[in-house]
């Protein structure tokens, strides 16, 4: 339930910020980012930021909750590969290398709701007759008797 919730709440919280956890050292770094409804990750070589963990926040001036279907080549780009909030691109020079993938808050949402649901269905306990509807004890009586 947490992550689903935190899920909701980056969503909402993504629709009119930019933020980025990064990580770096003097060889590579590796960034964790939210902004318009997509969270990603973005790694490569060379140094992104300071040295260490450091951290960034801004609002953006034009609030989006829904990432775009698909982006042009420009500086606000989400990837040369992007479609519907999801998006993959990587790029290699002789001495730089840099991959950057997003996914959906929405996406998030449903595979967290799903493994919730099916982790209830399979641990939910058995029918207690007397706490039960009728119709509950009969489809089980039924359901007994087939059985045997």
């Amino acid at each position: 339930m947490v992550p689903i919730l935190l899920c909701l709440v980056g969503w909402g919280w993504s629709a009119g910020h930019y933020a980025e956890i990064c990580y770096s050292t003097k060889t590579a770094g590796l960034i964790c980012f939210a902004q318009s409804g997509t969270v990603g990750l973005e790694g490569g070589a060379g140094r992104r930021g300071s040295l260490g963990v450091s951290t960034f926040s801004e609002a953006l001036p034009e609030g989006r909750s829904w990432p775009p279907i698909r982006v042009g080549t420009s500086d606000t780009d989400y990837g040369d590969h992007s479609y519907a909030g999801f998006s993959f691109e990587y790029t290699h020079t002789a001495d730089d290398w840099d991959i950057w993938c997003g996914v959906p808050f929405w996406f998030l949402i449903i595979v967290f709701s799903a493994v919730l649901f099916f982790v209830w269905r399979k641990t939910r306990g058995g029918v207690r007759a007397a706490a039960a509807f009728p119709v509950e004890v009969a489809a089980t009586a039924r359901h007994e008797d087939t059985t045997t």
